[in-house]
């Protein structure tokens, strides 16, 4: 999440401490996949980076997801506790 040499571009190992005290260990590698793909390295061996703006898009549009998740879980279990054959 950072852009610490300011160049509007982010790298996976500029974004991976925060993400790993934000998600863990366990969901580290899903993280950086969503957000960097697959690869964390570019066909060039270089790391792989993005621009600002494509993780802020990603990162926002993981985060929706998730949410709407949560949303359907909660709206399942609301169902479930009304329905008279539960």
């Amino acid at each position: 999440m950072y852009d610490k040499d300011f160049r509007g571009r982010v790298t996976v190992e500029e974004t991976l401490q925060i993400l790993f005290v934000r998600h863990g260990r366990e969901q580290l590698d899903a993280e950086i996949e969503a957000i960097f793909g697959i690869d964390e390295r570019q066909q060039d061996e270089e790391e792989k980076e993005i621009t600002y703006q494509e993780y802020v898009e990603k990162v926002n549009e993981r985060a929706l997801t998730e949410q709407k998740g949560i949303m359907d879980d909660k709206r399942k279990g609301k169902l479930k506790g009304l329905l008279k054959d539960d």
